[in-house]
């Protein structure tokens, strides 16, 4: 048969072809052969000797294929294996690497946090005369925003600015005194 399959086949790529299908019709019987003795052995308490025979009729080309194969198979199973096992390690590290990050960040902000509480308590609690109105203009926002339902507090905001820019005076209380 194999003769007649040369003469008829004019390239080397239709030789291959041919030898692929006939490789795969092969291994098609021998997979139905395989299926049948699995329905026969809830039946038939000899299907262990059928299914030795049908491997014993397998040609020796297409076990050796499938050994092959299995082997390729197995040493790809492997090297997904590892592969994954190394993507788990690297993540496990980036994430690692992420939370130092994220601490240290964490540190730097807390770090700012209580410099600029320091700083605002500092600013708050000095008494110096004469700034009272600058300490009120400080704490109050001057922006000019416009809300329908909030009041106008436009004329509060010029008077604390008035107040900030020329502080009222104090006359010292002998004068106060003397007026009386």
């Amino acid at each position: 048969m194999a003769l007649t399959v040369m003469n008829c086949c004019k390239s080397d790529s239709e030789v291959q072809m041919l030898v692929f299908i006939y490789i795969c019709a092969t291994f098609y019987i021998g997979q139905l052969n395989t299926f049948k003795t699995l329905l026969l052995k809830t039946v038939d308490p000899y299907a262990d000797v059928a299914e030795a025979d049908v491997i014993a009729a397998e040609p020796e080309s297409i076990r050796k294929w499938r050994e092959e194969y299995a082997k390729r198979i197995e040493e790809k199973d492997e090297s997904a294996r590892t592969e994954q096992q190394e993507w788990k390690d690297k993540a496990k590290e980036e994430v690692e690497e992420w939370y130092s990050r994220q601490n240290d960040q964490n540190d730097k902000i807390k770090k700012s946090n209580r410099e600029a509480e320091e700083a605002f308590v500092n600013e708050r609690d000095s008494i110096v005369p004469g700034h009272e109105w600058e300490k009120v203009a400080n704490l109050c926002d001057f922006t000019s925003k416009s809300y329908k339902c909030t009041k106008d507090t436009s004329r509060m905001r010029s008077i604390i600015l008035q107040l900030k820019q020329s502080p009222l005076k104090r006359e010292s209380k002998a004068l106060c005194a003397s007026a009386e």
